[in-house]
């Protein structure tokens, strides 16, 4: 599966991880995640697309730009009256929680 670099960046932005948590949670290097997310780096094996899926509550299909979210009627509709900003922020959060429901995948480890 291929990977878009921009979502790498944009999941641990939002969760406001730096590139050393990451690299450290997940045993490596932080250059490993700076090519991961600038595009030119190595391929991510599956286990560690499943370890990133872990860490950023986000579904390995997210990752690829495969998975959609689909705001309901009724959440748009309470969302109108909001700022462009408050409203995208809402949306932002509603389309993370929407990712990270039912998700069961093994969490990177942190060393200690």
């Amino acid at each position: 599966m291929l990977i878009q670099a921009a979502l790498l960046r944009e999941a641990r932005e939002y969760l406001g991880l730096s590139r050393a948590d990451v690299a450290t949670a997940c045993g490596w290097k932080v250059d490993r995640l700076v090519a991961l997310e600038d595009g030119t780096g190595a391929p991510v094996t599956g286990l560690e697309l499943r370890k990133l899926s872990g860490l950023y509550h986000r579904p390995v299909e997210w990752f690829s730009g495969e998975s959609e979210f689909n705001p309901s009627p009724d959440l748009l509709r309470q969302v109108e009256s909001l700022t462009p900003g408050d409203r995208e922020a809402v949306l932002d959060f509603a389309e993370f929680l929407h990712g990270a429901k039912n998700l069961a995948v093994p969490r990177c480890r942190k060393e200690g």
